[in-house]
């Protein structure tokens, strides 16, 4: 039955691969027919498939003629295409420092055409590279930025790819969760995808499942022999090699590793040999044979030798920081625009000081005239209030914003007097000096970016606290309304985040139903303290030895004429000699430049003026802390 099979196979490919071949000899004769123009790309580029994933050596020439070809047309998308595509043919062929080169020449001519589906797949690629040269942190950048701008997209429809990539980098960097995560959100995609397949078998390898992983394992060998992919047949049979190297199985491990050799010579896939001898030089020094493995080692070394001698390392440094180099000037452009932009904020707030200190003059002199009517009138005036107090702190406004408008101001003076030294420094070869002014230009950047986004927050929460609220009280779900800001604050910081994690407890008492709130503000209140509590927690995890579960917890109780909200984290408490302050408007116990002291203002005004309820605070100092809202029905 086995040799019906075997025999089977080899008709199926050999089939397949007689058709194959009879297209391939149909393109070269067109080719042959045609002008050095544009109507040989596409007759190129089929050609240059045929070979990319067998043998990728000879599909070199055939895409770098439809480059030259692009080059001279002016062709710039046809231009980034060639590029990626030879991007990924150089990766191929080993750790040559033109992957990494052709990857951001593709880049950028897809950043310059807005091509989003150019730029996520070229990004991914680059990252390929980098993680291929274990710098994680490098490969991950890419990859996250292709999946932010692929949320931004509306055909999702390969978002597994991507997925199937993160894992492929965590697992590299033995992250064995997040792997896990990744790959199993791309097998749920597309459980026929043959790297999906892969991914799950190494996954389920790392932790210890050796029976499912070798399920996968076979599963992603049906995929890739019916699409006849060389190299993750190569990468399919070393780790199957690997995982009958590690459950003792030395035969069957030399088997398939003699499998994989083989098919990376025919292909000519430098790394998977590596790779492979490696493995094998380790199986028979195993088992004690030594002549076969200082063949293998010696043959190992050789490649490696040529795949990561100082020359190309320093030919990828080159590269990596050219394209650091335009980015960073891409990121100055934008900073630049935002600084502008923050200026004119600035700009308007302090016209709206003005304005603010006016009506409060003008509100207090009606009060010497108008006495005992205005006392009897001030419960509906609490917009006025609110005018009112905020006059009464311009004068401490005025200094928060001073302060970060200060240090842009002096920070943008030393950067431009800094870049004029690193401007000398490179005229002058003395690369050194220049990369150290490099670096001080870009921290100084970051800071005015840093006190930008301070002063342009002290401005939004001044006209916060000084906005006229409707007043309209609507039937309200207080339970639905809770847990939709419960998850809204969490994902906010996660997709700040991506490592913070957190428990998330809800106990919502279903007899209450709904009640007549402002469903907006009271939002706005549970949207504030869920995001103290999250920074409380995310706080006393950095201080904290590992065991400590950042906790919040939501909870509702009926109270009859009342309802309670409790909002509770085990983060670090608040300080008692501060607790009778933490109300008062700009009163914050974050760092400098963290918070603008106008939350829990804002939300205390909401509950107890806006909604006649109560709002009170519980705490003990580094085990956690409750905040109760009171409703009335």
């Amino acid at each position: 039955m086995k040799l019906l099979i075997t025999v089977f196979f080899a008709l199926t490919i050999s089939i397949r691969l007689s058709a194959a071949t009879e297209k391939l000899d149909n393109y070269k004769r067109q080719l042959s027919v045609l002008k050095k123009d544009t109507t040989r790309i596409p007759v190129l580029f089929k050609i240059f498939d045929h070979y990319r994933y067998r043998y990728p050596d000879s599909a070199l020439p055939y895409i770098s003629e439809a480059l030259d070809i692009a080059e001279r047309f002016e062709d710039e998308h046809t231009m980034a295409l060639c590029s990626l595509f030879l991007s990924e043919t150089f990766s191929m062929l080993g750790n040559d420092p033109q992957a990494l080169n052709y990857g951001f020449k593709a880049l950028t001519l897809f950043e310059k055409q807005k091509d989003t589906m150019g730029i996520c797949n070229t990004s991914t690629s680059i990252g390929n590279f980098y993680s291929a040269q274990r710098d994680f942190k490098k490969s991950l950048f890419y990859y996250h930025k292709a999946l932010k701008l692929l949320d931004l997209y509306s055909d999702k429809s390969t978002i597994h790819y991507f997925w199937g990539g993160i894992s492929g980098i965590y697992l590299q960097n033995n992250q064995v969760d997040s792997a896990m995560y990744y790959a199993v959100k791309a097998y749920k995609k597309d459980p026929a995808w043959g790297y999906g397949l892969r991914l799950m078998a190494l996954a389920y390898e790392r932790i210890g499942n050796n029976s499912e992983s070798f399920v996968f394992y076979r599963k992603a060998l049906k995929s890739a022999r019916n699409l006849n992919l060389l190299p993750d047949l190569v990468d399919i049979y070393s780790g199957m090699a690997k995982l009958h190297q590690k459950t003792g199985r030395a035969d069957s491990a030399i088997y398939y590793a003699n499998k994989a050799l083989s098919i990376t010579r025919e292909g000519s896939y430098p790394s998977g040999i590596l790779e492979v001898t490696t493995m094998l030089a380790s199986i028979y020094e195993l088992n004690d044979q030594q002549d076969s493995a200082l063949k293998y080692l010696k043959l190992s070394l050789k490649i490696k030798d040529e795949l990561y001698n100082s020359e190309k390392v320093r030919a990828f440094q080159n590269i990596s920081f050219n394209e650091e180099l335009r980015q960073e000037d891409l990121a100055k452009a934008k900073i630049k625009s935002r600084n502008r932009l923050i200026l004119y904020l600035l700009s308007g707030g302090f016209g709206v000081l003005v304005i603010i200190s006016l009506i409060v003059y003008k509100n207090r002199r009606q009060k010497e005239k108008v006495g005992k009517e205005l006392e009897m009138t001030q419960t509906q005036l609490i917009q006025s209030e609110k005018m009112a107090s905020l006059g009464e702190l311009t004068a401490g406004i005025a200094h928060e914003i001073q302060n970060p408008l200060n240090f842009v101001t002096n920070f943008s003076e030393v950067s431009g007097e800094l870049l004029d030294d690193m401007k000398i420094a490179y005229e002058s070869g003395n690369n050194e000096e220049g990369k150290l002014l490099y670096s001080e230009i870009t921290e100084n950047l970051k800071r005015i970016n840093h006190h930008g986004k301070r002063a342009d927050a002290i401005v939004k929460g001044m006209l916060y606290h000084s906005r006229t609220s409707s007043g309209i009280k609507e039937p309200t779900n207080i339970n639905a309304l809770a847990d939709e800001y419960l998850r809204l604050t969490y994902h906010g910081l996660r997709a700040r985040d991506k490592t913070f994690n957190a428990v998330m407890k809800s106990d919502y008492d279903q007899s209450i139903g709904s009640i007549n709130v402002m469903p907006q503000e009271l939002g706005r209140v549970i949207l504030n303290l869920l995001s103290n509590a999250f920074y409380a927690v995310n706080e006393k995890k950095k201080i904290t030895a590992n065991g400590y579960v950042p906790t919040i917890s939501v909870s509702t109780r009926n109270l009859g004429k009342n309802i309670e909200l409790r909002i509770s984290d085990n983060g670090i408490g608040i300080p008692q000699k501060v607790l009778d302050k933490i109300f008062q408007p700009f009163f914050t116990t974050k760092p400098t430049g963290e918070g603008t002291g106008l939350g829990l203002s804002l939300s205390y005004d909401i509950i107890t003026k806006g909604h006649g309820g109560k709002l009170s605070v519980e705490t003990n100092e580094g085990e956690g802390t409750r905040f109760i809202i009171i409703l009335p029905r």
